[in-house]
């Protein structure tokens, strides 16, 4: 259950939520994501990324049934939380707040949720 929304602050409508890609990416292909998400973020564009963390998990499920009742299976790493973190700043995103849930009764996660922010300004080289 993860799930991105990025909002560019250009005038233009929101980017619609974005589920499923980040929960199956390893760490180098996250970051290539977190900074497609820098790339297309207007400045001071907002990031709202929440996802499921774990201590480097890796899952296997399936296979079950997607819609239309295709068979699937899936493949997932949780990162820690602070990975998480450092991947959005190696990727130039500035977090302004992170908050990190652990598990309560009836859950089974640790879900993470972060609000970052693209400098006003550019990196530099």
């Amino acid at each position: 259950m993860s799930s991105a929304l990025a909002r560019a602050r250009s005038g233009r409508r929101p980017l619609p939520p974005l589920r499923g890609p980040l929960r199956h990416a390893a760490a180098p292909r996250s970051l290539l994501l977190y900074a497609e998400f820098h790339r297309i973020l207007a400045p001071g564009g907002l990031l709202m990324l929440a996802k499921h963390a774990g201590d480097d998990e890796y899952l296997r499920q399936g296979p079950t049934q997607a819609y239309g009742g295709h068979p699937v299976s899936y493949e997932s790493r949780l990162l820690p939380a602070e990975r998480t973190a450092e991947l959005l700043s190696r990727a130039g995103l500035v977090i302004t707040t992170r908050l990190v849930q652990e598990p309560d009764e009836g859950a089974r996660r640790t879900a993470a949720t972060f609000l970052a922010r693209k400098s006003e300004r550019p990196l530099a080289p």
